[in-house]
């Protein structure tokens, strides 16, 4: 800034700092001006003695001097009352002059006019992005305008995690009481579970006005959540030494964190005390990647001892995600020990939910295989073939000897069909079906026999033996049916 005339001027430059001027534009007058913004170093700037006074000036070009005067009195040497505006626009304002040609008319305090911006927050969302957009507002008016500048700044948000993309710049105001201008900054969603942040946004270098509030603060929230879950297991117990249940407990998304779960075993069925399984307890510690698996490893105690099939739990607690929604889906897994020894002396071969092959010995004994497609092989003696439910089958008699061997369908005749035990066959009254497909021997159950609206059958075994056929294995002898 550069004294050019006795108009103006403080007798020195003024160099290297902001002016804090309006754009060139009509403030009134006969040409353009700058308006000086509140906080110009021009306001009161000047230098009252270099003030244009009267003087004699050629005003009419015919070459001879005229008496120039501002007051209408040529008798007096008077300084110039008015800005280049003239007329109303008093040259002095406030005791000193202003350097320019623009006089600031009202007093500038730095508290007439002030920027204020607000805080927003946004749900962060699981794909693509979402706009933050803040206001900023001038609340009173502002001759010549104002202007502000405004840059992002990181919080718990950050943009080297990506959380959202920095912006800056500077909002021109015309001036106007109550007038907005609007911020917007991109937040980048994602499917991560984090805590819900926060990014400021930081207001600068006002001209025309003081900031009373300069900083916005952009929430975004997390609505992201994972969960975590154990899976059951089971094994077959084995007759010597350990065999090992191993659980997977699986994060299913990403987590901004680390985390960790303390899991412990629990009797079911299956006692420690009773030397089943060894107990186990600890914490597992998660890195939190999606889809991440950390293991339990619980030892079973094998042993020769014919017992049902027993449980025991594994139990997870104690989660531990820093505040981040994280949460169980399934916070118990049970682990089955599978029986796999035999009673020499009842004779009996229990088989398991799953598909398994259950072999006899040349001794009498009662073969169930439970659920799940079975192979059953008696292996000689007179050996009864049990069914508990329609859900047992499909399985494979592979030797089954007619006028020895029979097939015990109580329970489940009982239990499944609409089957009345009075002396009737269920044989006769199709209950029972004996057929043949593709050459081998089956047997079918009718849940409400022929009589029934119920066409459906379901197959519930095939039977292979010596001379076994749709004929041979038609007759009640071959059955248990009360």
């Amino acid at each position: 800034m550069v004294q050019s005339s006795k108009l103006l001027g403080t007798g020195s430059d003024i160099k290297n700092v902001n002016p804090g001027l309006g754009p060139l534009q009509n403030n009134g007058g006969s040409t353009l001006t700058h308006a000086l913004l509140p906080g110009s170093p021009a306001v009161n700037g000047g230098n009252n003695n270099l003030i244009l006074r009267e003087t004699f000036v050629d005003v009419d070009g015919d070459g001879q001097p005229n008496r120039l005067s501002f007051d209408g009195n040529p008798n007096t040497n008077v300084q110039l009352p008015y800005d280049q505006r003239s007329g109303s626009f008093s040259r002095i304002v406030n005791d000193i002059v202003d350097i320019g040609a623009f006089e600031v008319q009202e007093e500038v305090n730095g508290d007439s006019a002030t920027f204020s911006i607000n805080d927003v927050s946004i749900a962060e969302g699981d794909s693509e992005t979402q706009t933050l957009t803040f206001t900023v507002t001038l609340d009173n008016d502002v001759s010549g305008g104002a202007s502000v500048d405004y840059a992002t700044a990181n919080n718990t948000a950050t943009t080297e995690d990506n959380d959202y993309t920095s912006t800056s710049g500077t909002l021109n105001f015309a001036g106007n009481g109550g007038e907005t201008q609007t911020i917007s900054v991109e937040v980048n969603s994602d499917t991560k579970v984090e805590l819900d942040e926060s990014f400021l946004v930081n207001l600068s270098n006002a001209l025309g006005a003081d900031i009373v509030d300069g900083q916005g603060v952009g929430t975004i929230f997390n609505d992201d959540s994972a969960t975590l879950s154990i899976n059951s297991v089971s094994e077959l117990e084995g007759d010597s030494g350990l065999t090992t249940l191993t659980f997977d407990v699986t994060l299913d998304n990403e987590v901004d964190t680390e985390l960790s779960v303390d899991f412990a075993t629990a009797d079911g069925t299956a006692l420690v005390s009773d030397n089943d399984y060894q107990a186990a307890n600890g914490t597992l510690n998660f890195a939190g990647n999606a889809g991440e698996t950390q293991t339990i490893s619980v030892q079973v105690n094998s042993d020769s001892k014919v017992e049902p099939n027993e449980s025991f739990l594994v139990n997870l607690s104690n989660l531990n995600a820093d505040g981040r929604d994280v949460t169980f889906s399934n916070s118990q897994g049970t682990g089955t020990i599978e029986n796999d020894d035999l009673d020499a002396g009842s004779g009996e071969i229990n088989g398991t939910p799953g598909r398994g092959t259950l072999t006899g010995t040349a001794e009498d004994e009662i073969i169930t295989g439970f659920q799940g497609n079975d192979i059953l092989t008696g292996m000689g003696g007179s050996d009864e073939f049990v069914y508990l439910s329609i859900d047992d089958g499909l399985d494979l008699i592979t030797d089954f000897e007619l006028g020895q061997d029979v097939i015990n369908l109580v329970e489940l005749l009982n239990n499944d069909t609409n089957f009345i035990s009075n002396a009737q066959n269920p044989l006769d009254l199709g209950y029972v079906q004996i057929g043949s497909f593709d050459g081998f021997t089956t047997i079918g159950i009718d849940p409400d026999g022929s009589a029934g609206s119920n066409t459906f059958v379901r197959t519930l075994a095939v039977v292979q033996g010596t001379g076994v056929d749709e004929n041979t294995l038609n007759a009640p002898n071959n059955f248990v049916f009360s």
